[in-house]
């Protein structure tokens, strides 16, 4: 099973922990990383749903 809070923990700054410090990351960089780790959550719930009915 994954973990939970993937790079929350590592280097406490903030909203930006666990990113690499290259000054300061663009808004659309973020908001791109965060649309891809829900669709990958979502997907994953999806198939963890689709497995469960189709068993």
């Amino acid at each position: 099973m994954r973990r939970r809070h993937r790079g929350r923990r590592r280097r406490g700054r903030g909203r930006h922990a666990g990113a690499p410090h290259a000054g300061r990351a663009p808004a659309w960089l973020n908001r791109l990383a965060k649309a891809v780790w829900l669709a990958d959550a979502a997907l994953a719930v999806a198939a963890l749903l689709t497995a469960m009915l189709l068993r």
